[in-house]
């Protein structure tokens, strides 16, 4: 049965009339597209051959693969059939009985509609003095995850899948872990998110007060500028891809699922029109006068993160270039995007929107001799056993200076097990003669340390402490409302007290000890 995402690539690529969707495939078919792959045609025009959508040739496509060569999503299935075709020229495929294939359903006559949103949730006090600002979507969010309650399993799948414990996990690799097959998995998943749904839609739930901070419109204004918006959101607090974290986010704020689905559906449209208008600018544009624009930027981020990091007494020269090589790195299939480096002479991956400025300030920097990804398997302690974790970056300066480099959301390095990692990330860079940093792409954790907190906010957070031992997200929107305190004045009062910041169970700011 095709995903989601491929029924909406094939509502939206397709360009003729399907006069063979549902039907299965022969066996002349399936030698017919053989020879087209290896011919070199498009996804396209073979889709307009067939008379099928480019989600159904792309199926076929991984049908004809050996087991060992296909990959854990389709998407790459036809141009790793035109590998195969090429590299083994005289292997036969084996070509898949008509009794093995699933009948898909046909297509509708008319237009999908979307499910109306809920009315925008209230706020128990007017909510206008209250605004989104960077980290209250995901900090939400989890929140939401975390009321529901009696279901762990959900709750446990939802946090592999949006990298809440650690990076994103493919619904391959979860499945693993509780020995189920990713279809199952992916069952559970849509499951947890119809409870998120119904949780949403009542009072006095994180998903309610996510719901009025989102200030979601009506099932008409459900566009692109919507879907851009969000996109842009989950882009900024999710390491999870859009397609995963937007609907995850939707629906902890009470959006239907099918919505959500779409609003990913919308935006992944969006950023593709939108990157091919760059594309057109960059064949039209000054490329030296860009590029000369660009090295400024990076020269002046790489000064910032120089000057904020944590360095030794003794320096010590950086490892020979190289000499290191990425121990991690999630599946192609669900890493955001790579990119060829002009610097190191091969492709690089990243695996969200921050690791992607990150590597463009080191690809650009003239200061930059190399860098290399996840180069690092680095040990710590957290509740008291031994873990290990890879720090993301490590870059060597023309100056024979090395630095370590960790990418976080801003609002995320207060977090109690960030700053466990960040220590031994910053012992293990110093014991070796290197600096390290914490950075967002633009700031670093040295500007928590150094941001001025306001003296009535800095009175009021201690006194919500003082009361009741902790605070949570619903005292934290209180003090946002009543007296102005910033997501920024929390994290630095986080950081600059001591103080620790945990989301499990539930987020939670508890004062040093």
């Amino acid at each position: 049965m095709d995903t989601p995402s491929e029924t909406a690539a094939d509502a939206q690529h397709a360009v003729a009339p399907l006069t063979r969707l549902g039907d299965r495939w022969s066996t002349p078919e399936y030698e017919q597209l053989v020879e087209e792959i290896r011919s070199g045609l498009t996804i396209d025009e073979i889709a307009k051959a067939h008379g099928r959508p480019p989600g159904g040739i792309t199926a076929a496509c991984n049908r004809l693969l050996p087991p060992e060569w296909r990959e854990s999503t389709r998407q790459h299935a036809p141009a790793t059939l035109a590998r195969f075709l090429e590299e083994r020229p005289g292997e036969d495929l084996k070509i898949p009985p008509m009794n093995a294939q699933r009948p898909r359903p046909r297509a509708r006559t008319s237009e999908p509609t979307l499910t109306p949103l809920p009315e925008t949730a209230r706020l128990d006090r007017d909510d206008e003095a209250v605004s989104l600002e960077s980290g209250d979507a995901a900090v939400l969010a989890f929140e939401a995850v975390a009321w529901l309650e009696g279901k762990p399993r959900e709750q446990q799948i939802l946090r592999m899948r949006v990298g809440l414990d650690d990076a994103p996990h493919t619904l391959a690799e979860i499945g693993e872990q509780f020995s189920l097959s990713g279809e199952r998995i992916r069952q559970i998943e849509s499951r947890a998110l119809t409870l998120l749904v119904r949780q949403a839609r009542k009072s006095g739930t994180p998903g309610e007060a996510l719901a009025a901070l989102l200030r979601l419109p009506g099932p008409d204004g459900v566009d692109e500028a919507f879907a851009d918006r969000i996109a842009a959101l989950v882009a900024s607090e999710f390491d999870a891809p859009a397609r995963v974290a937007i609907p995850f986010l939707l629906c902890a704020a009470g959006v239907a699922s099918p919505t959500a689905r779409q609003v990913a559906v919308l935006a992944r449209a969006a950023a593709e029109r939108r990157r091919e208008l760059e594309t057109e600018e960059r064949r039209t544009a000054d490329l030296e006068r860009r590029r000369a624009i660009a090295v400024c930027r990076a020269d002046a981020a790489v000064s910032r993160w120089m000057g904020h990091a944590s360095w030794p007494a003794t320096m010590a020269a950086p490892p020979e270039s190289g000499t290191l090589r990425a121990l991690r790195l999630t599946g192609r299939g669900e890493a955001a995007g790579s990119f060829h480096s002009r610097k190191l002479d091969r492709e690089v991956f990243y695996e969200s929107s921050l690791e992607l400025a990150a590597l463009t300030v080191l690809e650009n920097g003239a200061e930059i001799a190399w860098y290399q990804e996840q180069p690092l398997k680095i040990p710590y302690m957290w509740k008291g056993r031994q873990h290990v974790y890879y720090p993301d970056l490590l870059a060597a300066t023309r100056a024979g200076r090395c630095l370590l480099i960790e990418v976080k959301p801003l609002m995320n390095m207060p977090v109690a097990l960030n700053r466990a990692k960040a220590a031994a990330g910053r012992a293990y860079a110093n014991e070796r003669g290197w600096g390290w940093v914490t950075v967002d792409g633009t700031h670093t954790e040295r500007d928590l340390e150094t941001h001025i907190i306001p003296v009535g906010s800095l009175r009021a957070i201690a006194a919500e402490l003082e009361v009741h031992g902790h605070l949570g997200w619903r005292q934290i929107l209180e003090l946002r409302s009543d007296v102005g305190v910033t997501p920024r004045d929390v994290a630095a009062f986080v950081i600059q007290t001591n103080a620790q910041l945990v989301l499990q169970p539930r987020y939670r700011i508890i004062p040093a000890r």
